[in-house]
């Protein structure tokens, strides 16, 4: 008897993981469409307007303009991680390496 409590309780445990499981996969799943979809919202963005939102680029994005490589792109990002999102174009001018050429030669090719 004893042996059967503990298999009807081991199975409901095995019930219990198994659902927690298919739980954490659908969330996963979730996630990953959820990502996907916002990054194809910022791409079909940027083809409507043919400028590249700074606020929401993301590094692959960014090296897409004149001017900015990888790194710069990652100072971007970086940027905009630690003081929120940029007001104005204008802040570029605050990232190292982007001066008033560079700046000039982005500030038609971006938006907020």
């Amino acid at each position: 008897m004893r042996h059967n409590k503990i298999i009807q309780y081991w199975g409901d445990g095995v019930i219990v993981i198994g659902v927690l499981l298919m739980v954490v996969g659908l969330r996963v799943k979730l996630g990953d469409n959820l990502k996907e979809k916002e990054a194809m919202i910022v791409k079909a963005e940027q083809k409507i307007t043919g400028k590249i939102n700074i606020n929401t680029a993301s590094v692959r994005q960014l090296v897409d303009l004149p001017s900015i490589g990888d790194k710069m792109a990652q100072r971007i990002v970086d940027y905009r991680l630690s003081i929120g999102q940029f007001k104005s174009k204008e802040q570029l001018k605050n990232i190292s390496g982007i001066g008033e050429k560079i700046y000039e030669n982005l500030k038609d090719k971006i938006d907020l």
